[in-house]
């Protein structure tokens, strides 16, 4: 995120080129002050930064996209040849694979079994529920993304010479850019925003996964927090490849036992959902009273068939 910053606010001539770790320390005192009291502090936290991330990047995303409107159509041809010229196969195929999923999973943590732990310690009789509430993570991943696209697209930046030499973060700081002079100080917000929520709701996953190799205690947990906010100093100064190269295999070594386990645990998730869909006539066919009236005894009879969703 110091790197995403720096390059959104001028690269080599960004007030912060050559001080990340000043950003580094500065997120660490914010996060050491979030994950001290524990999840009651972090939830408190980020229950305001995801929301207040979400709508000032969707806000500030589709104001560039109605400022472009009259580039619609050129911008829907745009995609629409791009999408089935051969290279696109080729590189949309093996694109979404190793960069889509390499990404999606720092986002939403989808396959990791990471966003589980947060999830746990949700009071409720049904866990199902949450289930069903974490499928809006990678939705809402999916919404950011193309509104993302269409905003780089619509405003026209890849027209542009120097689209060659931008990509990433730059790329959708100049077409925010393009709009309004200041988007890219909104962009550089939301990096702040998204940094802080993801570091923070991290610390409690290894802060959790931590006490249970060790056990529960103030020290120990005192300990972690530590060593903790020290790395994501460490983290900040260093070279935003390797910190990307590092998270990506730690995040594969965590999703292969994860998944394997998704698949041993599968017939005792169907039997959760299949209880779930029956207590909650999620799924059920219902017969209105006017056509019971009219329908044969053996179709009424089915009324109340399992939730199709397990079948």
């Amino acid at each position: 995120s110091a790197h995403q910053l720096i390059l959104i606010t001028g690269g080599e001539h960004s007030f912060m080129h050559g001080y990340t770790w000043v950003f580094g320390l500065l997120i660490a005192v914010l996060v050491w002050l979030a994950v001290v009291d524990g999840i009651k502090s972090i939830s408190k936290v980020t229950t305001i930064l995801v929301p207040a991330m979400c709508f000032l990047y969707i806000g500030a995303g589709l104001v560039v996209i109605l400022a472009n409107f009259v580039h619609i159509p050129h911008a829907i041809a745009l995609i629409v040849r791009e999408a089935f010229s051969p290279h696109a196969v080729a590189g949309g195929i093996f694109g979404t694979i190793i960069i889509g999923l390499r990404r999606s999973v720092q986002s939403n943590e989808a396959g990791t079994g990471a966003a589980a732990i947060a999830y746990a310690t949700v009071k409720t009789n049904e866990p199902v529920s949450q289930g069903f509430v974490a499928l809006l993570e990678t939705l809402l991943t999916g919404i950011l993304c193309l509104l993302t696209s269409f905003a780089i697209v619509f405003s026209g930046i890849l027209d542009q010479t120097q689209v060659g030499q931008i990509s990433g973060i730059e790329l959708a700081s100049s077409a925010f850019e393009s709009v309004i002079s200041f988007f890219p100080y909104i962009l550089s917000a939301v990096v702040i925003m998204f940094a802080l929520s993801t570091l923070i709701s991290w610390a409690y996953y290894g802060q959790k996964a931590w006490t249970f190799l060790v056990g529960e205690g103030h020290k120990r947990n005192l300990a972690f927090d530590v060593v903790y906010c020290i790395f994501v100093v460490v983290g900040s100064a260093m070279n935003v490849a390797s910190v990307i190269n590092i998270t990506d295999a730690m995040m594969i070594a965590m999703s292969v036992p994860n998944i394997i386990a998704l698949y041993i645990l599968a017939p005792e998730i169907k039997n959760d959902l299949k209880l779930y869909c029956k207590n909650h006539n999620i799924g059920k066919f219902i017969v209105p009273d006017w056509i019971k009236s009219v329908t044969p005894a053996a179709i009424a009879a089915e009324e109340g068939e399992t939730c199709p969703i397990t079948k």
